[in-house]
């Protein structure tokens, strides 16, 4: 991966006519398999909270905040906004669920369409892919939360981002200022987001004009207004009991393993719970193999991630921070993007000592796929082993996926963690509390 010049990925892909056939069927099956199964996904208190939510804010009164947060700290409310407008038509959980899975699949093809404009076909499908099939990744595009509608406002950031690098045109900055303040608002792990972003500027000189940055952050301060009137309505009294009451614990380590983590299967003790997991294994036998391959792939990515961190960084530094759009290649600018967006979030989870969960690690997903991708190319220089290592990861994690539907759907009783009891095993409770609480017909 050369900053200056030629490409990490020196194949000529543009033959490979099956193999974009493939890697398309592939990246399709992906999709589909978001799809089924909808009566056995997660439905809790927390989905429950979001859905009352977005059918008051559109049938009582908008509301200010939305739920809050794991650190106590209310979020801001742009998610129960979005959720608002499938409320409009439906209040059933798994439509809802739909909805979300309907945001996720266009925030998937979305960023394909981002690797593929500075990637090209083959390249793009093969990152596309790994990381559409993440175990993970699909679990959380089937869940009710905030940060799983991130994806299709991330893959726009990044399209407008790489846009404005190629040529600035002061209609983007608004734009991206728009899309950071949707971003930041999903999820309380991007508010360090506009840091590596402006750091990211910088290094390749992007001039902007004081009336586009005006313009941008009028947009931006407005769409946090109904967050920050709650909060001097009510004398940052939340915001006090947050600093006063903060979790005092040492997470750095946890969020390091759940960033690599959450590109495999591993780590699904904390969705089933211990006990669940050991059913679930006792039960699906053949998942041994698959947590294998995972190890496997987990090594493979912090290799990759370490790789691609240290020639980046290295080039950066050598080039005084200064680097030039124009000599330098795609593949090296999207890397240098994530390995800030990383190492910065990183950073704001240590100084602020943010709790170790999975889904704070959404914001990495297609990140070390791409690394992955390159390291692989740039090691091996063969087609032939990336799409035969691309076709492996996709099969193993879609057949643990599989597997997982099976198990929740057919023991759901013996999940202790965080999945809880699938909606189709309390739906008529889950319907009748939304009915009582929403005062609406039986």
């Amino acid at each position: 991966m050369d900053f200056e010049k030629g490409r990490a990925l020196p194949l000529d892909y543009k033959k490979i006519n099956f193999a974009g056939f493939a890697l398309i069927l592939l990246l399709v099956g992906s999709i589909i398999v978001r799809l089924i199964h909808l009566e056995s996904v997660q439905f809790l208190e927390d989905e429950f909270a979001a859905l009352v939510l977005a059918y008051e804010n559109i049938h009582r009164a908008p509301v200010l905040v939305g739920l809050q947060s794991s650190t106590g700290l209310y979020n801001p409310p742009i998610f129960i906004y979005l959720l608002s407008i499938a409320t409009c038509f439906s209040i059933d959980p798994v439509n809802l669920t739909l909805y979300v899975i309907c945001l996720n699949i266009a925030g998937l093809l979305l960023l394909f369409y981002f690797f593929y404009k500075h990637l090209g076909l083959i390249q793009s499908l093969i990152v596309s892919v790994i990381f559409s099939s993440s175990p993970w990744f699909i679990n959380f595009s089937r869940k009710i939360w905030a940060q799983d509608v991130m994806l299709p406002f991330m893959a726009l950031l990044y399209i407008f981002v790489f846009s404005l690098l190629k040529e600035y045109k002061s209609y983007k900055v608004p734009i991206i200022f728009f899309l950071v303040a949707v971003v930041t608002q999903l999820h309380m792990s991007t508010w360090i987001l506009p840091v590596p972003l402006i750091l990211f500027f910088l290094i390749f000189r992007i001039r902007f004009k004081l009336k586009d940055i005006l313009t941008g952050f009028s947009v931006f301060i407005t769409l946090y207004l109904p967050y920050i009137y709650y909060h001097f309505r009510t004398h940052f009294e939340n915001v006090r009991l947050f600093l006063l009451n903060g979790d005092s614990g040492n997470h750095f380590g946890n969020n390091i393993i759940w960033s690599f983590k959450i590109s495999t299967g591993l780590g699904y003790d904390y969705l089933l719970g211990v006990g669940g997991y050991a059913r679930f294994l006792s039960d699906c036998p053949w998942v041994y193999a698959m947590i294998f391959m995972f190890v496997v792939y987990l090594l493979l990515t912090v290799a990759a991630f370490f790789y691609c961190s240290f020639k980046s960084l290295k080039t950066v530094v050598s080039s005084h921070f200064k680097l030039d759009q124009a000599k330098t290649s795609n593949e090296a600018k999207i890397s240098l993007l994530f390995i800030l967006i990383y190492l910065f979030t990183q950073a704001f989870y240590l100084v602020f000592d943010v709790p170790g969960y999975p889904h704070y690690n959404i914001l990495f997903y297609a990140t070390l796929s791409f690394f992955v991708c390159l390291f692989l190319g740039d090691v091996t220089r063969s087609r032939n082993v990336l799409l035969s290592f691309t076709a492996i990861i996709f099969f193993v994690n879609i057949f643990f996926v599989l597997s997982v539907y099976h198990f929740v759907e057919n023991s759901p009783t013996a999940i202790d963690g965080d999945y809880g009891i699938p909606y189709q095993f309390q739906k008529h409770e889950w319907e009748n509390s939304i009915n009582r609480t929403l005062n609406i017909g039986k």
